[in-house]
C-alpha cells in the first residue's frame, strides 16, 4: 500500500518507492518477488484472477509472509494511473 503512494504528479516513482523497491524486492531474501519462468507457465490458470470490473489479470508477483507460509499474489507492476489488485492471499499456489 505504502508502494502504491509513492509516485509525484507526473506518474513517476519517488525516492521513498526506489528505497521501499530496493529493501523489500531485491536481494536473496527478498520478501516481494516474480514467480520462475516454469512456474508462470505451469500455473497460470491458478496464479489469473478476476477483478471487480470482469477482467482477468496475471499475478505472478508475491508477498511472502512466513507465518503459517502464505502467499498475497497482486497485479505487477505497481503504477501510479492504475488500480492495485491483490488477486490472492492464501497457501502457496505453485506447489508440486
Amino acid at each position: 500500500n505504502q508502494l502504491k503512494s509513492c509516485f509525484d504528479e507526473a506518474g513517476t516513482m519517488t525516492e521513498t518507492g526506489f528505497d521501499l523497491l530496493q529493501k523489500f524486492f531485491h536481494g536473496d531474501r527478498a520478501k516481494f518477488t516474480d514467480e520462475s519462468e516454469s512456474n508462470k507457465h505451469r500455473f497460470r490458470q491458478e496464479m489469473t484472477f478476476r477483478v471487480p470490473d470482469g477482467e482477468t489479470v496475471f499475478c505472478p508477483y508475491h508477498g511472502k509472509i512466513s507465518h503459517r507460509y502464505f502467499r498475497i499474489h497482486f497485479t505487477w507492476p505497481i503504477r501510479h494511473n492504475e488500480p492495485l489488485y491483490v488477486g490472492y492471499i492464501g497457501p502457496k499456489l505453485t506447489k508440486y
